[in-house]
């Protein structure tokens, strides 16, 4: 098992963690043992069930989002390692590189624009090692389904994956339930109110399972080395 497997697989055994607890939360209605002097047994609130449902979501995104950072940073990694120049990289990573290189600021001066575009062909010139900033990956809490296939075609990796994952649909709706709460746009209890645990096991299996095939199609590109010209 490659290392972007063996990081998603510890990040999956988190979420199946808390997942075991909402089922005993959710399906088997589980109460707390207060100890204090005397066990006391204390029901758990609705609300707080309904607001431990909507974390689900928070704790999937995160488990997405991570999982593809790990991906591309270890491309750039790759790259690094292997001492690639400008004429060694493929064309996808090329357009990357000098986007990296020359980021556009309204703030800055049109020469130091212009003296940026020197640089950058002096480095190619000079066939100096390419690095790539996993700091300035496209990544923001903008991760689905649509967006994995997006860096893959810009990256040259396969985004292929079998049936059963739908092609990842599933993390459109991790996404936006996520941004509504990191946002504000929906209370916890408002996001959980509705949910069923059944719900929420499916989202998870299919996120999982998507997530877990496009690691596989990167370990690929990375094994043969596909980020090369």
């Amino acid at each position: 098992m490659g290392v972007l497997l063996s990081q998603f697989d510890s990040r999956v055994q988190e979420i199946e963690l808390y997942f075991s607890f909402l089922r005993l939360v959710v399906v088997e209605h589980a109460d707390l043992i207060h100890e204090n002097g005397h066990p006391k047994r204390v029901g758990i609130d609705h609300d707080l069930v309904k607001i431990l449902k909507a974390n689900a979501f928070l704790l999937l995104y995160n488990l997405v989002e991570s999982s593809i950072r790990d991906a591309l940073t270890r491309i750039y990694d790759s790259v690094a390692a292997d001492r690639l120049t400008y004429a060694g990289l493929r064309a996808e990573l090329r357009e990357i590189w000098v986007q990296n290189m020359v980021i556009p600021d309204a703030t800055r001066a049109s020469d130091a624009t212009t003296k940026k575009v020197v640089q950058l062909i002096d480095s190619i010139i000079a066939a100096e090692l390419i690095t790539l900033d996993a700091k300035l990956l496209p990544i923001a809490g903008n991760l689905d389904a649509a967006k994995v296939r997006e860096l893959a075609r810009r990256y040259g990796f396969s985004h292929q994956t079998t049936k059963k994952t739908q092609g990842g649909a599933v993390l459109l709706k991790v996404k936006t339930e996520r941004n509504n709460l990191a946002h504000g746009q929906k209370s916890f209890a408002e996001c959980g109110r509705d949910l069923t645990f059944q719900n929420l096991k499916t989202a998870k299996n299919r996120a999982i399972a998507y997530v877990r095939q496009i690691l596989r199609n990167v370990e690929k590109y990375i094994n043969v080395k596909g980020y090369c010209h």
